[in-house]
Formats: structure tokens, C-alpha cells, sequence
């Protein structure tokens, strides 16, 4: 796949049980993924998808 053919995806509540999976999902398809939450109203985990991500505070 090259550059062009990538996507840029915006996830908000990536951190969540459905966002996290979806993150994982778009990154195995090699697109850009940017994953937005604000971890309320509880803190949530994102072990299973540690790779690729950056973690904004």
C-alpha cells in the first residue's frame, strides 16, 4: 500500500471496549489512526493495542 493509498481516521472513544478494536482494526489495515478520549467516566485500558499509538496528554 502506498501513501496515497492510506487513511487518515479520527476515533473518538478509542480508549473504550468498541473504539480500541477499532483502532486495532484500522492500524492492521495500515491507515493513520488518531484515537481522541477524554477516559471518562471511568479509566479505561489500551494494553492490547500499546503498538503504533502515542498516548497525548
Amino acid at each position: 500500500m502506498n501513501h496515497y493509498d492510506r487513511k487518515r481516521v479520527l476515533v473518538t472513544g478509542g480508549a473504550g471496549f468498541l473504539g480500541s478494536h477499532l483502532c486495532e482494526r484500522l492500524l492492521q489495515e495500515e491507515n493513520d489512526v488518531i484515537c481522541l478520549d477524554n477516559f471518562l467516566p471511568e479509566p479505561r485500558t489500551t494494553s492490547s493495542i500499546s503498538w503504533g499509538i502515542n498516548i497525548l496528554s
